[in-house]
């Protein structure tokens, strides 16, 4: 019987998608000659192409954010957010966020009255393209060292700011924490709603998330019976007929330690079912105060705890799981005080994807281009669909922004990294319907000399103990190229089923995969 070419190649051509790559791009620093210890990275918070970067050391405390947008392909300073009646200590952005058209900034020493409660501003965009501040809040019952504004995140029209150390209803005991809830638009908004912590050195609300009606509050020193601090994540749900956020879940670490810090960094996906808590203070399988992050599935109507990530490498200390992000096809956390043999807490960043029996797996380490000791990569961290951004608050300057005079310690800097997508075409040439000793092919690839194509070749119908595996790299961005596959086994008159992959060279991961099956093998 005549063979049949079931698929040909010259008339598929498979092209990746939904598949990213994580390259360093370089470091946005202070263009300017600051002072020590500005902290430039201590918070950063992305929004399609425009970005935050908080450095709250700025002018001796007075605290500042820059405000980045993207141009020909590049992050460039477009405004210098300060708040107007600034004074040393404020530490006006401790943290950030930004949404839309609206940045909200923290000042959570900021005094009041001579008394240091916090204070929280709130920024729209003009149609010129001009950042300006629209409202500011105090909180309706902050007293001294609440630390109004210690985190602040925004959602569609609502803005969430927390006092980490604020009272009870009663004030009857201290450091339970708070969440105030405001909605408005412009110079109006309303206090909608306060969340507050249950028990005493709660720290609640000490981290705020929030998506698709979905708002994930931190309480990293919340009780859980014993051991003692463990720590503990309240996910709320709004109730659209009441507008009202509804306390769905309250979730604690599957197996605690005192002082875990669970709860301390998350993030949740922007569908709001896939949630990642960091307990950067958990011991983990090397020693104590490794860290790990605990991954959760939104499935069946609750949410359900699904896997435990920890770096491979880990060591005592490294804080692993103390930022994490969920990218587009990847997550990302750091280890702030990982060392890189004698580089003691430069800080680390770790990527984990998804195998195909659904796992987090560890598949890629980053550190600063420029790494020193102490440069804490890793102290915050913010994705979008193109771009990592990974804050190294306590980097030095040395003089790398091209001025020589500026050699500050702790200036701060931000690590770029771009969410590449890699792109792999690939035909056969010329139409396989009877198989020779060479297999001819043209591809194409943006990642020349990190992919690698494999040609794998089974008999007819079936996928498990191939008769032949072949693979070389892809080391130009297009061309032709050929496989021999003489002396590999293959019987004359059989009829074989042919398998191209384009694989990363550094994971294995799998760009394309396509099918010629119904080759019969000639010699």
């Amino acid at each position: 019987m005549r063979s049949v070419c079931v698929w040909s190649f010259a008339l598929f051509i498979g092209l990746s998608v939904g598949l990213t790559d994580v390259r360093r791009r370089g470091v946005l620093r202070l263009s300017e000659e600051p002072p020590e210890t500005s902290f430039l990275g201590a918070y950063v918070s992305i929004w399609q192409n425009s970005m935050i970067a908080a450095y709250y050391g700025d002018n001796g405390f007075v605290g500042a954010v820059r405000v980045y947008e993207i141009v020909n392909g590049a992050w460039m300073l477009k405004q210098k957010l300060t708040a107007p009646d600034g004074r040393p200590g404020d530490n006006f952005g401790w943290q950030a966020d930004i949404r839309g058209t609206r940045i909200i900034v923290g000042a959570p020493f900021k005094k009041i009255d001579g008394v240091k409660r916090g204070k929280t501003y709130l920024y729209e965009k003009r149609r010129d393209g001009r950042w300006t501040q629209v409202r500011t809040w105090t909180g309706i019952d902050v007293q001294q060292n609440d630390a109004f504004g210690y985190a602040v995140t925004l959602g569609e029209d609502e803005a969430m700011v927390c006092a980490e150390q604020g009272l009870t209803e009663d004030s009857a005991s201290r450091r339970n924490g708070a969440v105030y809830i405001y909605g408005g638009s412009g110079g109006t908004w309303v206090r909608k709603q306060i969340m507050r912590g249950q028990n005493e050195q709660d720290q609640f609300g000490d981290d705020l998330r929030y998506a698709a009606g979905v708002l994930v509050v931190g309480a990293p020193f919340a009780e859980s019976g014993t051991p003692t601090n463990t720590g503990a994540v309240y996910i709320y749900r709004k109730n659209v007929a009441t507008d009202k956020y509804v306390r769905e879940a309250r979730l604690t670490r599957p197996e605690s330690f005192t002082n875990d810090n669970f709860g301390t960094s998350n993030a949740i996906s922007p569908n709001g079912r896939l949630l990642l808590v960091g307990s950067d203070r958990g011991p983990g399988p090397n020693d104590v105060n490794q860290g790990a992050t605990y991954i959760y599935r939104y499935m069946n109507q609750k949410w359900q705890f699904f896997q435990r990530l920890g770096s491979v490498d880990g060591a005592a200390q490294d804080r692993f799981g103390y930022k994490n992000v969920i990218g587009p096809d990847f997550l990302a956390i750091t280890a702030y005080k990982h060392s890189f043999g004698t580089v003691a807490e430069a800080g680390a960043l770790y990527i984990f994807r998804e195998n195909a029996q659904g796992r987090w797996i560890e598949s890629q380490k980053e550190r600063m281009q420029f790494v020193h000791a102490g440069d804490n990569l890793g102290v915050t961290m913010a994705a979008n669909n193109n771009w990592l951004v990974v804050g190294a608050p306590r980097a030095d300057s040395d003089s790398r922004n091209g001025n020589t005079n500026d050699t500050g310690l702790n200036d701060g800097a931000l690590q770029l990294f771009k969410i590449w997508r890699p792109k792999t075409t690939v035909v056969f040439l010329p139409r396989l319907r009877t198989l020779s000793n060479i297999v001819k092919y043209k591809y194409s690839t943006n990642t020349p000399g990190r992919v690698a194509i494999r040609l794998t070749i089974y008999r007819r119908g079936t996928t498990t103990n191939p008769v032949l595996v072949r693979q070389k790299p892809a080391t130009k961005e297009e061309g032709f190229d050929q496989v021999f596959v003489n002396g590999g086994g293959l019987r004359e008159g059989t009829v074989y089923d042919l398998h191209l992959t384009i694989r990363m060279r550094s994971d294995n991961r799998v760009l394309l995969k396509k099918v010629n099956g119904a080759v019969r093998y000639v010699g």
